[in-house]
């Protein structure tokens, strides 16, 4: 049935798919992106373990890094074109994104998202960059 619902979406639709193939109780899981590039993901190894490949969780806490990361070079760039902001003043942005659970639990309690801006800004500059994409 997906790849039936596949063959009708819109060219612009973002998919994924997961594979997970067993040889006894040894899983592999191979994640898809739209058909462009694979990963195998892991589980979060035991203690003591090497872990090779990123974790879901990881996953999604790096893909909510990256998109918040590309909106803020959006609206930077924007703002420059607009000539509200100097093309020199923002020469780097960091997003760090950490998830916050009880000990024992698998479901986060929520997700902080940190973003340092680093440049030549005022605090004016970077409010009116975080007032963009609704982070003040």
């Amino acid at each position: 049935m997906l790849s039936r619902l596949r063959m009708f979406a819109p060219a612009t639709r973002r998919w994924s798919s997961v594979t997970s193939s067993a040889k006894g109780l040894d899983f592999t899981t191979r994640i898809n992106f739209g058909g462009s590039s694979e990963i195998v993901a892991e589980l979060p190894p035991m203690p003591g373990q090497a872990c090779l490949n990123p974790n879901p969780k990881n996953l999604v806490l790096s893909g909510l890094a990256a998109c918040t990361s590309m909106t803020l070079q959006h609206f930077t760039t924007t703002l420059v074109k607009d000539g509200k902001l100097p093309a020199d003043a923002l020469k780097e942005i960091k997003v760090e994104v950490q998830d916050k659970f009880e000990p024992g639990k698998q479901i986060p309690d929520s997700i902080h998202v940190s973003v340092d801006l680093v440049g030549n800004l005022t605090p004016e500059q970077k409010k009116m960059i975080f007032q963009a994409i609704g982070f003040w």
